[in-house]
C-alpha cells in the first residue's frame, strides 16, 4: 500500500493527534497501530514519516493528500436551504432544529459551535452533550458574544466579570455534560459597545458545515423567521473552521476562563 491509499479517515485521525499533541514523537510502528488496524497502512505511514522527516510535517501532509482528494474528485458540494417559521406547502427547506440535532448526532472527531448569543442552550446541546460522553475523543469549540443579556445584571463590567457570570450561566443553566467543551470570546466586544461577535454557525468534523440567521436559542431554532445554508463540502468546511482557528491562535478570540472547574 502506498500512503496515498491510506483512508482519509486514518489520516485525519491521525494528524489531528500529532497536532494535539496527543502522540508524541518520534512516532513507532506500534504507535501507529492505535491508528489502522491494517499493516499495509502502518508500513505506507512509516515511509511517510521517514518521508517528512517529522510529526509536525507528517500532519500536514496528511492534511495536504485528504484536501487534495477532494479537490481530486470534483465533486459538487451538496447545498441545502435550512428554514426555521412558516413557509408555503411544499418547500423543500429542511428544519433548523433537526438539522442541528443531526449534525451533533453525526459528529466523531469535532464540532465547532459559534453563535451571538447562548439563548436557552440546554435543550438544543443536549444531543452534542450526549455526543461527547460516547466519544472521549470528541472535540468541542464553541463561541459566543459573552455582553449579549448580561447589561440585565447587575455587577463589574471586567473581562474577568464577565467570563465570570458567563460560566454560572452555562454551568448552571445552559449545558448539562460530564464533559464541558472549550468556550471563547471576543474581549473586543467588553471593551467596545459598538462590536458584537455575530457569526453564527456550525462545522463537523471539518466536513460539513452549516452557516445560519439562528442563534442557539428556542426561539431561532422554532418559532422566528431563519434562513440558512447546510454545505457539505470538506474544502469550505475546512476554510470556515480555518478562520476560528486563526483568530485563537493570533489571540483575537480567547478562552473563558474557569469553564472546566468544578
Amino acid at each position: 500500500m502506498e500512503p496515498l491509499d491510506v483512508p482519509s479517515e486514518t489520516l485525519l485521525q491521525l494528524a489531528d493527534a500529532l497536532e494535539a499533541g496527543h502522540v508524541r514523537g518520534p512516532l513507532t510502528k506500534f504507535g501507529l497501530r492505535a491508528f489502522t488496524t491494517s499493516a499495509g497502512a502502518v508500513r505506507a505511514l512509516e515511509a511517510l514519516r521517514k518521508t517528512t522527516g517529522s510529526e509536525a510535517a507528517l500532519a500536514a501532509m496528511c492534511r495536504l493528500v485528504v484536501a487534495e482528494r477532494a479537490v481530486a474528485t470534483a465533486r459538487a458540494p451538496r447545498v441545502e436551504l435550512v428554514w426555521t417559521g412558516p413557509e408555503r406547502v411544499g418547500a423543500s427547506s429542511r428544519d433548523t432544529k433537526v438539522v442541528v440535532a443531526e449534525l451533533f448526532a453525526r459528529a466523531r472527531r469535532s464540532v465547532l459551535v459559534s453563535s451571538y448569543s447562548l439563548g436557552s442552550g440546554a435543550t438544543l446541546f443536549a444531543p452534542l452533550a450526549a455526543r461527547m460522553a460516547e466519544i472521549p475523543a470528541l472535540r468541542v469549540r464553541m463561541f459566543f458574544d459573552l455582553t449579549v443579556g448580561d447589561d440585565r445584571v447587575a455587577g463589574l463590567r471586567t473581562r474577568e466579570a464577565y467570563e465570570a457570570r458567563f460560566v454560572q450561566r452555562f454551568r448552571g443553566s445552559q449545558w448539562r455534560g460530564a464533559r464541558v467543551p472549550e468556550v471563547f470570546h471576543d474581549p473586543r466586544t467588553i471593551d467596545n459597545r459598538m462590536i458584537s461577535f455575530h457569526a453564527k454557525c456550525i462545522v463537523v468534523d471539518e466536513e460539513v458545515a452549516f452557516v445560519t440567521s439562528a442563534n442557539t436559542s428556542v426561539a431561532a431554532q422554532q418559532e422566528n423567521i431563519e434562513a440558512g445554508v447546510l454545505i457539505e463540502d470538506r474544502l469550505f468546511a475546512l476554510a470556515l473552521g480555518k478562520q476560528f482557528d486563526d483568530l485563537v491562535t493570533a489571540g483575537l478570540l480567547v478562552p473563558v476562563q474557569g469553564l472546566a472547574l468544578r
